[in-house]
């Protein structure tokens, strides 16, 4: 019976590599002996046209004990793979203790798998299918602009309105107190030139005088549409304050404290950063500043506001504005697993802004155009989505996180004894992983990993590809070394168990060639 259930994986094994042959993600090479599994135990499958399958289950005597034998455990196991690998979460229940995600991984895992695993949700998710359905449905039914007086215009306008109304509920606003934009980057440009440009008619700025240069403060760690906003304005002659981070990415809401002054209009600390997943301590900073308001001498006391680019948060954090005290929020689309091109500013009905653009009075007068009726209702119903799913979502992801952590550790510590996790550990989104590989270059990690199946990336997709390839962010922890060699690992909704053994795998395997080839 043993030597049929022998012959039964052999031939399903031989099947693969068949398949697997015509693959660029693959890599199969006898000479190097590499290992797609942890080894524990060898068998000699060289009729399959594998050198070497290592198995965690100790040995196949007891591999075949737990799956069964006359093959039929491993129809089982593809049964219990294609479950696993169907799009979204179950969050009907929730997930076990890391051990026992752990164990899923190591029960499910394919060494031979040629499929392709999306693992740079921090760049961008993928539109949810209940999303696009209701995009798709209200493209086909709003066809009329919102602004115009005939039924189908006021039909699209009651929707947009239903939708506006929705997305406030969601962070304990108005919802006249949503401004609907492109998406993240407008959001922060209007937060920042809307602010400046109704400062220079305030009684602030007749008190401070025509002299007197606006102060905005941010963190060395923000978004580069905040950095290199913030570069700008430097150029036009504002001051602005760059905040340091500690060597975990977490800023101190002390040195916010002593950088304010007079002339400060604007604090913006992004919640959760995009490259490295750490949670800024935004309630902490609010209350800095409001302390800070108190102590000066003038008769409006408004300045400075507080901003936080909040893109990276909204699946996991609790996002209600009344609580975290902030009076500006930049949320995207593309990062809620809703449509593209679509994003908000979120501010509070006392923060004066005025218009980048001349136009329309669309969103307040503060967003001309006609607006995306169709992206508008994407967006809220994304967000209706991930505020049902959330503590599930999180939980789940956490777990997978801290088990993709301990394999790869485990897998690659014996090849590079200095691999490291960039960021703190704690305070960080549950989906994100960081890992610095000292003397690798990140790029080639990223590109050879793409050959071999697995999407992930270094520094922030939303810098342009001809840009210096170094993370300013990895930087500012001190780690200069990791600059050039750190590798962003950001899991979502399609992730399953059975990808965090292969995501293990193939990251292990492009470290070992690369390490090799000196």
């Amino acid at each position: 019976m043993f030597k049929k259930f022998i012959n039964t994986i052999s031939k399903e094994l031989a099947k693969l590599v068949e398949q697997a042959k015509s693959s660029q993600t693959l890599s199969l090479r006898r000479k190097n002996n590499i290992h797609l599994i942890d080894k524990k135990e060898d068998v000699d499958l060289e009729t399959s046209g594998v050198a070497s399958v290592g198995l965690e289950h100790g040995s196949f005597e007891q591999f075949a004990e737990e799956i069964g034998s006359e093959g039929e455990g491993i129809e089982a196991a593809k049964e219990s793979d294609k479950e696993m690998s169907q799009v979204g979460p179950d969050t009907s229940k929730k997930t076990g203790s890391v051990h026992s995600v752990r164990q899923r991984v190591l029960n499910t895992v394919n060494p031979l798998s040629d499929k392709r695993i999306y693992a740079d949700y921090a760049s961008l998710t993928p539109i949810d299918p209940r999303v696009i359905r209701v995009v798709s449905e209200a493209m086909a039914e709003y066809t009329a602009n919102p602004s115009s007086l005939y039924t189908e215009g006021v039909k699209a306008k009651k929707a947009l309105e239903d939708a506006r109304l929705s997305v406030a509920s969601h962070f304990g606003l108005n919802k006249d107190e949503v401004i609907f934009t492109s998406g993240g980057t407008e959001a922060n440009n209007l937060a920042f030139y809307g602010l400046l440009s109704a400062f220079e008619t305030s009684e602030l700025r007749k008190k401070l005088g025509s002299k007197a240069k606006p102060h905005i403060v941010i963190s060395t760690i923000e978004h580069p549409s905040i950095i290199e906003l913030s570069l700008a304005l430097i150029e036009q002659g504002y001051d602005i304050s760059f905040v340091p981070v500690s060597a975990s990415g977490i800023v101190d809401p002390r040195d916010i404290r002593k950088v304010l002054k007079p002339e400060t209009i604007l604090v913006s600390i992004m919640y959760a950063n995009n490259e490295i997943g750490t949670i800024q301590p935004i309630k902490e900073i609010t209350r800095e500043v409001r302390h800070f308001k108190k102590t000066i001498e003038r008769s409006n006391q408004e300045y400075p506001f507080v901003h936080t680019d909040a893109s990276q948060a909204v699946l996991y954090e609790d996002m209600r504005i009344p609580g975290l005290n902030v009076d500006l929020m930049t949320i995207d689309g593309g990062k809620v697993y809703g449509p593209r091109g679509i994003g908000a500013l979120l501010k509070r009905r006392y923060v004066p802004l005025v218009s980048m653009m001349h136009g329309g009075g669309q969103e307040a007068g503060l967003r001309p155009g006609t607006e995306h009726v169709a992206a508008v209702i994407g967006l809220k119903h994304a967000l209706d989505i991930a505020h049902t799913e959330k503590d599930d979502e999180k939980a789940r992801l956490k777990e997978l996180r801290e088990t993709l952590i301990e394999l790869l550790m485990s897998k690659i510590n014996p090849i590079l004894a200095t691999v490291s996790i960039n960021g703190d550990i704690g305070a960080r989104l549950p989906n994100n992983i960081n890992i610095c590989f000292p003397g690798l270059d990140a790029e080639f990690l990223v590109l050879r990993l793409d050959v071999l199946g697995l999407a992930v990336s270094s520094v922030t997709s939303c810098r342009g590809s001809d840009e210096d390839s170094s993370s300013y962010v990895i930087e500012a922890l001190g780690k200069s070394d990791c600059a050039l060699s750190s590798l962003r690992i950001t899991l979502g909704r399609n992730t399953t168990a059975s990808d965090i053994g292969i995501i293990a795998e193939r990251v292990a395997q492009a470290v070992r060639e690369q390490v090799e080839q000196g």
